[in-house]
């Protein structure tokens, strides 16, 4: 069940914060630009969750002693059960328990929480990508610029569970 969390403008000067504070880190793709959309993606959750905001490389989230990690994608569209959620593979070595996946709404006006993950089901049960590989997201003809693992955004479970996984 993908929640559609109205962002707001406490949320934009918080994230803002954040992202100016962290920069840019070593080997982003953006050269740090999404950062903004990433805490957006961890302020939405953090709203539906509540648990502390540790912000480390590991994870983002600790909830009930669970380490939660949020992925946020940045987009024009509410995310659909066929699209999909994915962690570079190197994501697969990270001290998280759980991933949550997050759609930022390229405006900033939302963010949709698409469901979450356990670290290790996510590798097992994902589809690994290779660099090179190609997709379509619509029309679009993509490159996977880095090895990903893939699965359905339907396929991921409610957070729910995470407020039970204590």
């Amino acid at each position: 069940m993908i929640i559609e969390v109205p962002v707001t403008e406490e949320m934009i000067i918080e994230a803002t914060k954040k992202a100016r504070e962290m920069g840019q880190l070593k080997g982003s793709m953006m050269n740090g630009g999404r950062n903004l959309s990433g805490f957006l993606g961890e302020l939405a959750v953090h709203s539906l969750l509540g648990g502390e905001i540790h912000n480390t490389y590991d994870y983002d989230i600790l909830l009930n002693g669970k380490k939660i990690d949020v992925k946020a994608k940045s987009t024009n569209y509410k995310p659909k059960p066929e699209y999909a959620a994915t962690i570079f593979k190197y994501s697969e070595k990270q001290g998280c328990d759980y991933f949550v996946f997050t759609n930022v709404k390229k405006d900033l006006s939302k963010v949709w929480v698409c469901g979450t993950y356990e670290r290790d089901g996510f590798v097992k049960d994902g589809v690994l990508k290779r660099k090179g590989e190609k997709f379509y997201a619509g029309t679009r003809e993509i490159e996977y610029r880095r090895d990903n693992y893939e699965m359905k955004i339907g396929d991921l479970k409610p957070i729910d569970v995470l407020k039970e996984a204590a």
